[in-house]
């Protein structure tokens, strides 16, 4: 079995609701601030430590637009559930779930020649996670 994206789901639920055809899940990205530690007695380099909390990146999903839907409410704090597609060997598949803000939302551009295509842009607020569960 390939290890592609097929067969990966989202729901978002609680503040807001919004169902369509998925068609990417950007990356879930966290950073650590290096936070400058650099003092007079320092030799050869700028000396760090890291921030005392990681940082989420937005996530951005790109769907086929639903226009049968109310869409997601923008400013709406929801629980989002990725779950990812199972591999060979596996029973269960991983999940990431977490309290979101939906910060973004943009109908699709109308236009000929072209699939009508929507993004949903959301922020972990890392109030409930977000958690990552393994697959097993």
């Amino acid at each position: 079995m390939a290890n592609t994206g097929i067969g990966a789901t989202l729901v978002l639920s609680g503040g807001s609701t919004y169902s369509a055809r998925w068609r990417s899940i950007s990356a879930f990205n966290q950073t650590v601030a290096a936070l400058d530690d650099t003092a007079l007695d320092s030799t050869d380099y700028k000396e760090f430590v890291p921030d005392d909390l990681a940082e989420i990146d937005p996530v951005t999903v790109e769907h086929y637009s639903n226009l049968s839907a109310t869409p997601p409410v923008v400013g709406a704090v929801c629980t989002v559930t990725i779950t990812f597609p199972r591999q060979s060997g596996q029973n269960t598949a991983a999940t990431l779930t977490g309290s979101a803000i939906i910060t973004r939302f943009n109908q699709p551009e109308l236009s000929v020649g072209n699939r009508l295509m929507s993004t949903i842009e959301f922020q972990f607020d890392g109030k409930t996670g977000p958690t990552f569960t393994k697959a097993s």
